[in-house]
């Protein structure tokens, strides 16, 4: 019996979203040995994740439905990577927002 498309997708997500769930909890659960290599790396793992997800899944997805969009609409970029720019920005956005809050937060606490 061969899997749907949909299926293949839901039980990655599963995996995937189990995976980074699991080591994005694995520092919090050690933090009280204090281990701050083993923390970081637990987090890099899990960044990782994330990011190779959005990389090698995801993108190519979103670069497809909005090449499609874009020509339902009869809008010519003239082959200008919109989808690529778009992920690129809301990704420096995501940084930007993390810094000002770490900011925010050392702040507070002096």
């Amino acid at each position: 019996m061969a899997m749907e498309s949909w299926e293949a997708k839901i039980i990655s997500l599963a995996i995937l979203l189990t995976i980074t769930i699991v080591f994005g909890f694995i520092p919090r659960a050690l933090n009280v040995n204090g281990s701050q290599k083993i923390i970081s790396a637990f987090n890099c793992i899990a960044g990782g994740v994330l990011m190779g997800t959005t990389l090698l899944h995801l993108l190519p997805e979103v670069m497809e439905d909005v090449e499609n969009g874009l020509k339902q609409n009869e809008i010519d970029v003239h082959d200008y990577p919109i989808a690529t720019l778009t992920v690129g920005l809301g990704f420096l956005l995501i940084v930007f927002v993390e810094m000002l809050a770490h900011t925010i937060q050392d702040w507070m606490a002096h």
